[in-house]
């Protein structure tokens, strides 16, 4: 699972209220069993009294822990455990090493009920919600919500807390002045140091990553120096994201990291700043409310078109490594499939919050209905997850690459094949489309619920290109296999093609196993491995639910029990010579830099010779390259040029 994985710290924190003691005199030493006991000896209850205690760090006892103790270290004393829990704070002090003083604060012990309270309604952090709440150096809290502690303070009108509070913020006032001093001077001139970043990063905020291809937003939760594993001091960012799982909308938390460096460094320059200090942030957020929008619309599967680097799991039918690829085609974006495939990938998500309004209309949407808040939008993952058809692989992708279809609407037409063929193969196709849940069925449930059509004939005549061609028309995926991609081994094909099939219907897409002779032949006697192969083949296709197209060049040798589980069966005939000048005419049109100069004379020339359509294509594919490097239009020489090059007969006619 690719879940964030939890940091651990070697700060030990010390526990605000310890088993309390009491020395009356030295030589005897009495404890008391429990809080209400030695409460009993107070006049007051803990923590009503307005004064602030310090405690000082005595000679140690062991190596891990601090010894507290009541006055200066030169007269040590055991500090007086009844006296202590009188006052509202307990300062902690520790001997400085390193600064001009010769004792700091190291943390701040609250125990006044009314200084708890004020610091849970000033600041949103689950630490101030349990009894004993300790601030640590250096009071990065305090620091970063300053305006919120006076404010609830200008609120506050019970006298005695508000003794409380002036006596808490005038010891924070004291110790965060030279800190506050340090980083106005910093922020002043947009630059900051390694050790004052806690300065600049507000837990709660949006902070900026990435680059200006692909930026990114997060939604910081917490930040902690750290080291990594060779030692080095780092600052990590505990960052949320909004993902997409395949069933619904969450927060994904990840680890951001700033490598340590010396002197001082311009904010913007930072690997991640907070989004105030974006420039254009305007654009910025614009452009991620953009996307974001565009992530949120794409949850579910969708057939898209995508051009750019994408990021590769691994193939399906190969475990290649992960890595970046090139794809410049069709994509079907489903992150449900993805990760039911690369489980290793699945997120961890965290419910999204949202307010008191929205809570309601989530919970009567679907999940993939949930209407997201701005700010959720702006931290939206800049990724999706899907397949590329083309190099059937799995990957992921950007979503600023990724576009719709512009459909081809005249491929259909200008395929080359009799009307009566065209009008019943797109029939056929319409219906299983327009009807997926009202298919007919078998009297087995689940049988028989798809179309299968039989292409047979010669290679290069349009087999393959009638598959293109509906899946197109129908605005459909394409999904192609070839045989030989399915493996050798029986129980190797058995499991992709049933991964296959299973996808084809998940997707409504128009499935072509491309050169299936070895699948379709007729069973031997004593080919018994052959014969399981066949068979597999046949059961899989009895309970497919979708469109399947099946292409071979062997009619003849097909095996008797496919022909009653074939719904449509055709037998291409060899292209004719108005075929082929047809075919000439369609591609020669498609080149974008194709002169004015061809002729009807022209297209019979190119017919004279018997070509299928894959060398046709081949063919002009040469021409339109030769005039490129003559840096010319398409003209008919070029094409003349070529298919003189290619047969020795045509350079004779020429």
């Amino acid at each position: 699972m690719e879940c964030l994985s939890p940091k651990t710290t070697d700060t030990a924190t010390l526990e605000a209220s310890e088993q309390p003691t009491l020395e009356d005199d030295p030589q005897t030493l009495l404890e008391y069993d429990s809080d209400t006991e030695l409460q009993e000896l107070l006049l007051e209850t803990p923590g009503e009294e307005c004064v602030a205690k310090n405690v000082y760090e005595g000679p140690p006892k062991c190596k891990c822990c601090i010894n507290w103790v009541d006055e200066y270290p030169d007269d040590i004393k055991k500090v007086d455990a009844a006296e202590n829990l009188s006052h509202a704070l307990i300062i902690r002090n520790k001997k400085s090493h390193g600064s001009t003083k010769p004792l700091e604060v190291y943390e701040i012990v609250v125990q006044s009920p009314f200084l708890k309270q004020f610091l849970r309604d000033a600041i949103p952090k689950l630490d101030f919600h349990i009894e004993n709440i300790v601030l640590k150096r250096p009071f990065e809290d305090a620091f970063h919500h300053w305006t919120d502690l006076k404010e609830v303070a200008r609120r506050t009108t019970d006298t005695k807390a508000l003794d409380h509070i002036k006596l808490l913020l005038n010891i924070l006032r004291r110790e965060l002045k030279e800190t506050a001093k340090q980083h106005s001077d910093l922020l002043s001139k947009s630059l900051m140091s390694f050790d004052y970043l806690w300065t600049l990063f507000k837990p709660g905020e949006l902070i900026f990553g990435g680059n200006g291809n692909s930026p990114q937003m997060y939604k910081l939760e917490k930040t902690e120096y750290d080291t990594d594993s060779k030692g080095n001091p780092v600052f990590d960012l505990r960052c949320s994201a909004v993902d997409w799982d395949g069933d619904s909308f969450g927060r994904k938390e990840s680890w951001e990291r700033i490598r340590a460096f010396s002197g001082l460094m311009k904010i913007t320059s930072l690997p991640f700043y907070p989004e105030r200090f974006v420039e254009d942030r305007a654009g910025v957020r614009d452009r991620l409310l953009t996307r974001g929008n565009v992530f949120a619309s794409l949850a579910g599967p969708h057939y898209k078109t995508y051009r750019g680097t994408a990021t590769q799991t691994r193939l399906f039918f190969t475990q290649s490594t992960e890595g970046p690829i090139h794809v410049d085609g069709r994509v079907i974006i489903d992150a449900k499939v993805y990760y039911q495939y690369n489980p290793s990938k699945s997120p961890c998500l965290e419910p999204l919050s949202y307010d008191d309004s929205q809570t309601q209309e989530k919970a009567d949407n679907d999940s993939q209905d949930q209407k997201l808040t701005e700010e959720q939008l702006l931290i939206c993952v800049p990724t999706v997850k899907g397949y590329a058809l083309a190099q059937k692989s799995w990957v992921e992708l950007s979503i600023d690459k990724v576009t719709d279809i512009v459909w081809n609407q005249n491929v259909f037409k200008n395929l080359i094949l009799p009307s009566r063929y065209k009008d019943l193969v797109l029939s056929f196709v319409e219906s299983q489309l327009a009807h997926q849940q009202k298919t007919f069925d078998d009297f087995i449930e689940g049988k028989g619920q798809g179309i299968v059509m039989l292409l047979a004939g010669a290679p290069g005549i349009g087999k393959t290109l009638t598959a293109e061609s509906v899946a197109e028309e129908m605005h459909a995926p394409l999904y192609s296999v070839t045989a030989g991609e399915l493996g050798s081994e029986i129980s190797e094909i058995e499991g992709s093609l049933g991964k296959i099939m299973d996808l084809a219907a998940r997707w409504n897409a128009v499935l072509l196993l491309d050169e299936a002779d070895v699948y379709l032949a007729e069973r031997a006697e004593h080919d018994i491995e052959r014969n399981k192969l066949v068979s597999i083949f046949l059961r899989t296709l009895e309970y497919y639910r979708g469109i399947l197209f099946i292409t071979t060049n062997r009619a003849g040798t097909i095996d008797a029990a496919f022909k009653s589980r074939i719904h449509l069966s055709l037998k291409y005939p060899a292209l004719t010579q108005s075929s082929q000048k047809e075919i000439w005419r369609n591609f020669i049109n498609r080149s974008p830099v194709k002169s004015d100069e061809f002729t009807e004379d022209d297209f019979d020339f190119f017919a004279r010779r018997t070509m299928n359509g894959r060398e046709i294509k081949n063919a002009v594919k040469l021409s339109h390259l030769l005039a490129g490097r003559h840096k010319e239009r398409l003209m008919p020489s070029h094409v003349k040029g070529v298919l003189s090059a290619l047969y020795d007969d045509m350079e004779e006619q020429s």
